[in-house]
């Protein structure tokens, strides 16, 4: 709580929007991910979701996969039929680490 009261939380949530604009930005022209959140700037968030191929597995299958051999932490978003992967940014995330979330996708699809 002290790192986030000295960083700010305006500061802090406009570090992980901007992180979450970026992986935007490297996942909407993959072939076969379908981006769900919506791009509205009224209602930018630091959390993605997003469907990606039928032909990978089911959500689950594709983020257990990414956490074992990536060591990368998505959700499986299967609520309301949705069968999509969330991605969450965070102030502690870099760009790095956005950056080769798309490329291990990239290479995938």
């Amino acid at each position: 709580m002290d790192f986030l009261t000295a960083v700010g939380r305006d500061a802090a949530m406009a570090r992980a929007a901007s992180l979450a604009d970026r992986l935007r930005t490297g996942l909407e022209p993959l072939n076969g991910v379908d981006m769900l959140t919506p791009a509205d700037p009224a209602s930018r968030a630091a959390i993605l979701a997003f469907k990606l191929p039928d032909a990978g597995g089911d959500p689950w299958d594709w983020c257990n996969m990414l956490r074992r051999e990536h060591d990368m932490r998505l959700r499986p978003v299967g609520e309301a039929g949705l069968n999509a992967v969330r991605a969450s940014t965070h102030l502690f995330n870099s760009e790095d680490e956005v950056d080769r979330l798309v490329e291990v996708l990239a290479t995938l699809l």
